[in-house]
């Protein structure tokens, strides 16, 4: 089920490449009359403002009702560029504040 992010979101989709044919099949259902600027604005609202959560440019959003059964830990290469991102930074700060931090020592 597509949505938008929220809490209960557990299922994220990078569809930044995607975008310009999204917006141009949007603004190709007759059935729903959507202007190519309207398909443009809805697609580079709620998509943008889901990938902007998540540290992406366009994303969509789902809640998986069942569950995967995988034999690896699935990591996506985005996931862990974010996290090696965030661990530099970190210990950009453990560096700044370790001087001043007292360890007792055994």
């Amino acid at each position: 089920m597509q949505r938008t992010a929220t809490e209960d979101t557990n299922c994220i989709i990078d569809i930044t490449d995607m975008v310009e044919l999204k917006i141009k099949a949007i603004a190709e259902m007759k059935s729903q009359a959507y202007s190519p600027d309207y398909a443009r604005k809805v697609v580079e609202t709620m998509n943008g403002k889901d990938g902007v959560l998540n540290g992406i440019a366009y994303a969509e959003s789902f809640i998986k009702v069942t569950q995967d059964i995988d034999y690896y830990l699935p990591i996506s290469e985005e996931r862990i560029k974010r996290d090696t991102d965030a661990r530099k930074l970190l210990n950009g700060y453990s560096k700044l504040i370790a001087p001043f931090v007292k360890v007792e020592e055994e």
